[in-house]
């Protein structure tokens, strides 16, 4: 191509590496400048500041889409006539073609993208733009002419004006007279400054006469233009000169137009670029924005800075169960509470979902002051909440929420370590019972040290190797046998330096870091294959195998078609599987994992009720839930015997389960008088250290044959308990 107008073609695409690679196919085209976009909300701010020759936009990003970027370019007066060129991988089919041209684009191009295909499109609107503005250019040299002035573009859409060396209009198209609202007899002879402003009402005429002369080059700006009653109106001005015969400036022309609209898709870009819609709190990229500011002045006068991270406790239930119109309107009133209760100095953002963070800088009492900043912040966002759905409803509802607090003095903390230690203080607010708040404490520091150790060390731990599963008994006591296993994975890692870690401490680091889901299909994967090398002594025993699915795993958007995957390679009968899940991964994730249970259920697979009692209870959830077994977690069954609250609460779960025509489990049963009381109560099913630890598979069947064999355990023998079945080994 030869080298002809220096022109800019915008390539809008959210992965840095398809932005290269445009570079490299078309870096070396002459006078063609490739500026990038990431996504949609910048390409916007692109075109409203740059012209461009072309854009090359991508169809997937997130948040903004290439449609919806497309049809807002297109429907701007002021970059419609920009051409847009649809870069998709989604394929040639008739409704994608569709979907691009109506949403503005005039062509598009398939991935993976031909670079001979791509060049020759971008040469030819390259071309085309160059042409429009050698044309453009010629009809301001055609002012140069004494009888020009029809010519000077009446037709034009954009306002023009002729001014001599004094500053006097000589002429106006009918468009400049439309704009400023004022008769041609008024305007012309008039002085430029009367109609024209710059940004501080300076001798606008004279500064622009003198950088025209000095530069001889065509000149943008900027202004104003006054109109009657004194209200201004914002313009964008073209500035160029004609010569007379001696050289010297004669006259300036000035093409002007009213960019109004454009300054108010600007605003709007600037508000979506630093404001959420939903609550107008800021958003995130503000929040990191006001944070380094805030670090810098603390820095430079030595005062202190108070960073709360903010989570509502439980929200995603409250849109499952109460609908998203109900979930907006409470983030709506949880923002309103979060301004009347801080400062109007204080900077508030949403960060998304039902995350909040507030930064409130110049604590004169220190942490003292930030700390109950961050009580009055719990209490007053524990308040109820009095809110209208869509259809007029009302509806009362009370969330609670987790605050971590983190400060930093005289700037002693950058912005990612302020962030991490109030990141930090809000798990440690979570983990100690939710509605409350905790601040950073070094201490916290070293827990996160300790967890990122073993969080590395997991990902490379296998099932199989240094993961296993062991397998704990469930017994009935009405049949004096084993009916069933529970696998449960223990990590004994390969060093031998390093003592086994529990699943205590693993389980909840795999789900935070999301290893959970890999750890999660190992163990099923491991557990089917036990199975199906059991099968004979299973279905001789009449047994079955229980295998934990996490409530991550759970969370996961269709994760039924991962239980089909991994357990389809096995031909074992699916009853003598059950799947356990935790009360709390239901009443999280609502309705999708209701679903799963069903789809779970419907392919043959039992269904158990883990921890039941230990979350927030909802009788019309288990109404629901297509579970056949409650299991009662140990925290209840222990000391049950000396323990009253424990023991009704055991009875109303024995009844409840009773209402429900479900089987009970007893785990963590340790103790010969904790075994009586689930006995006195018609508890069958027992799990616990007092009958068996959980052991390796080789040991399983072993296990059956011993309890079968000893009926002493179901005796009256009140000695018996946990200490002496460890003696034994079991």
């Amino acid at each position: 191509m030869t080298a002809g107008y220096p022109c800019n073609v915008l390539v809008v695409d959210d992965l840095p590496a398809n932005l290269l690679a445009m570079d490299a196919i078309l870096g070396d085209l002459d006078n063609v400048n490739l500026v990038h976009a990431k996504n949609g909300v910048e390409a916007l701010q692109c075109v409203l500041k740059q012209r461009f020759a072309l854009m090359l936009l991508d169809v997937n990003m997130p948040e903004m889409d290439g449609y919806e970027v497309a049809h807002l370019v297109s429907n701007n007066p002021y970059t419609k006539y920009l051409p847009i060129v649809m870069v998709t991988a989604l394929g040639q089919s008739d409704e994608e073609v569709l979907k691009a041209y109506q949403a503005g684009a005039v062509d598009y191009i398939v991935k993976p993208i031909q670079n001979d295909i791509l060049i020759n499109k971008v040469k030819q609107f390259v071309e085309l733009y160059r042409a429009h503005e050698k044309a453009a250019q010629s009809l301001l040299e055609m002012a140069n002419l004494r009888k020009e002035k029809e010519v000077i573009l009446n037709a034009a859409g954009e306002g023009i004006v002729k001014i001599n060396s004094k500053g006097e209009i000589e002429y106006a198209n009918q468009k400049a007279l439309n704009l400023l609202k004022v008769p041609s007899d008024r305007l012309i002879h008039s002085h430029f400054n009367l109609w024209f402003a710059g940004k501080h009402d300076e001798d606008m005429f004279s500064q622009l006469y003198e950088h025209l002369t000095a530069t001889q080059q065509d000149q943008r700006y900027r202004l104003d233009i006054l109109i009657s009653g004194g209200r201004k109106v914002p313009i964008e001005a073209m500035c160029t000169h004609t010569e007379d015969t001696n050289g010297s400036l004669a006259s300036v022309i000035v093409l002007f137009q009213d960019i109004t609209e454009r300054l108010a898709m600007e605003g709007r870009l600037i508000r979506l670029a630093n404001y959420d819609p939903l609550t107008g709190l800021s958003n995130r990229a503000y929040f990191h924005d006001s944070l380094l500011r805030a670090i810098a002045r603390s820095k430079r006068s030595g005062s202190t800075v108070a960073l709360y991270t903010i989570d509502l406790d439980r929200f995603k239930q409250v849109n499952d169960t109460l609908g998203h119109d109900i979930g907006d309107a409470l983030l709506q009133d949880v923002s309103s509470r979060l301004r009347d209760t801080l400062r109007e100095v204080d900077v508030i953002s949403r960060l998304g979902g039902d995350e909040f963070a507030v930064i409130v800088e110049d604590l004169d009492g220190g942490e003292d002051s930030g700390t109950a900043i961050a009580a009055k912040l719990v209490k007053e966002l524990a308040l109820p909440y009095y809110l209208t759905a869509e259809d007029g409803t009302k509806k009362e509802l009370v969330v609670e929420c987790s605050v971590g607090v983190a400060f930093c003095h005289g700037g002693d903390l950058d912005e990612p370590s302020l962030v991490k230690a109030s990141d930090l203080a809000l798990y440690e607010a979570k983990r100690g019972g939710r509605n409350t708040f905790r601040t950073f404490a070094t201490e916290m520091s070293e827990h996160s040290k300790k967890h990122a150790s073993i969080e590395q060390m997991l990902r490379s731990a296998s099932v199989g190797d240094s993961l296993c599963l062991h397998y704990q008994p469930q017994i009935c006591l009405s049949e004096h046998r084993v009916t069933g296993f529970e696998a449960l994975v223990r990590w004994f890692p390969t060093d031998p330096n390093i003592a086994p870690v529990s699943p205590a401490v693993f389980i909840p680091i795999a789900e935070q870091t999301r290893l959970i889901h890999s750890l999660g299909e190992n163990v099923l994967y491991e557990a089917c294959e036990q199975l199906q090398q059991w099968s004979t002594f299973y279905e001789k025993h009449d047994l079955t195998l229980s295998v934990n699915l996490s409530a991550k795993q759970l969370s996961v958007p269709n994760f039924i078609h991962v239980i089909d995957r991994v357990t389809s390679p096995f031909n074992f009968e699916r009853h003598r599987m059950v799947f356990e899940i935790t009360e709390t991964a239901v009443l999280d994730h609502g309705h999708s994992t209701i679903d799963t249970l069903i789809a779970i259920k419907e392919r043959g697979f039992g269904l158990s009720l883990d921890d039941f009692g230990t979350g927030y209870s909802s009788l019309s959830y288990l109404q629901k839930l297509p579970v056949d077994y409650l299991k009662i977690d140990r925290c209840f069954i222990q000391d049950m015997n000396q323990n009253p609250k424990n023991l009704s609460l055991v009875k109303a779960i024995m009844a409840i389960a009773e209402t429900f025509s479900l089987d009970v489990v007893a785990e963590g049963v340790e103790s010969r008088e904790e075994l009586q009381c689930l006995a006195e109560l018609h508890c069958d099913k027992i799990q616990g250290y007092y009958f068996s630890k959980p052991v390796p598979p080789s040991e399983a069947q072993r296990v059956v044959e011993d309890i079968l064999k000893r009926q002493s355990l179901f005796s009256a023998d009140e000695s018996r308990n946990v200490t002496s079945i460890r003696k034994h080994g079991n």
